[in-house]
């Protein structure tokens, strides 16, 4: 499955009564929802003794995900291309990989 196709499946589940403005209000809250999730448990796990779940955190991360791709088609992106974008942007920042040098000085923001 490619982003573009998990991105379109998506939209399946989104309540179609709802117009353009308020599914992406929909869309937003839900994203910072599931990222708060996410990383509540992480803070659980670094400072309050909890177990790292990882079956519990590859399942928040797909609903950020859902909800991020669900945004990304509301909005007429494509994720493949947002991925790929992001991708190409990192390798030039970072083409031997990742230094504090290259990340304190570069050119672009």
């Amino acid at each position: 499955m490619t982003f573009d196709e998990f991105q379109k499946g998506t939209m399946r589940s989104i309540n179609t009564i709802l117009n353009r403005e308020q599914r992406i209000a929909m869309l937003c809250l839900g994203l910072t929802g599931e990222a708060g999730e996410t990383v509540d448990h992480f803070k659980k796990h670094l400072f309050h003794a909890h177990s790292l779940d990882l079956q519990k955190v590859a399942k928040e991360f797909g609903d950020v995900l859902y909800y991020l791709s669900a945004l990304a088609e509301t909005l007429g992106l494509s994720m493949e291309q947002i991925a790929l974008d992001n991708y190409q942007k990192l390798l030039k920042r970072y083409p031997d990989g990742f230094t504090a040098e290259r990340s304190i000085n570069r050119s672009e923001p």
